[in-house]
């Protein structure tokens, strides 16, 4: 059960600083859903032992991950506009959609973008992918938490 956990892992790790620009720039959510919902199924085939729920918890990572990166899509235009109209934002920042960071070395601080596909963060976009990086294995660990 320890490696499915590693594996689910490792999955989304590359798909949070691999894919997520792609994936968000060119609407594959419909193929990300599809690709995610798999894995618990790929992992419950995999069982040997251990409890089911935490496998199934595991294999949903990457799933939790697209979906938040869905609902961002969906709403980072109505909330950036809110932040901007009260002051919050700079009007540099209107009509824009959300810039997801990635890091090119070990300082989270040393940010930076695919600048071809898509213009320069704001403040949001960062707390926004740190939300993003945190939020589902924050999900992970209180499923598992709670089901103990």
């Amino acid at each position: 059960m320890g490696i499915l956990i590693i594996i689910a892992f490792f999955l989304y790790f590359f798909l949070h600083f691999v894919c997520s620009q792609k994936i968000y720039s060119k609407n594959y959510f419909i193929l990300s859903f599809s690709i995610t919902i798999s894995i618990p199924i790929i992992f419950l085939l995999c069982l040997n032992e251990g409890k089911i729920i935490t496998i199934i918890n595991s294999g949903l990572l990457c799933f939790y991950y697209v979906l938040l990166l869905f609902i961002v899509k969906k709403t980072y235009k109505l909330f950036n506009r809110k932040l901007i109209q009260n002051g919050f934002l700079d009007e540099v920042y209107s009509n824009k959609d959300f810039t997801y960071i990635y890091w090119d070395g070990d300082i989270p601080s040393n940010t930076s973008w695919n600048e071809k596909l898509a213009s320069t963060p704001s403040w949001l976009d960062k707390l926004l992918t740190y939300i993003l990086l945190i939020l589902p294995i924050l999900i992970f660990w209180i499923i598992n938490f709670f089901t103990i």
